[in-house]
């Protein structure tokens, strides 16, 4: 699949997360199971520097597992132009 500039304005935030963590752009041809793979092995992580067995367990769990993807990237990275 191919990277469109609707990508980043209409999907859900995780995988808009993963794009920008990986520097994918517009026209990027990308395969959605290495997205799948990313998510999985970031929530592992979450869980383990939060010491819980689920991210229900955690309270607001789901919005802090995601703002937690988008920590740590570049602002500048974040306002890349999609031309």
């Amino acid at each position: 699949m191919k990277i469109t500039n609707e990508h980043f304005e209409t999907s859900q935030p995780r995988f808009i997360a993963y794009l920008y963590h990986h520097n994918i752009k517009q026209g990027d041809p990308i395969k959605l199971y290495e997205f799948m793979i990313w998510i999985t092995t970031k929530e592992e992580e979450f869980k383990k520097i939060h010491k819980i067995n689920s991210i229900f367990s955690l309270k607001h769990g789901q919005d802090k597992f995601t703002e937690w993807l988008f920590e740590g990237i570049e602002e500048v990275q974040m306002s890349f132009s999609l031309e």
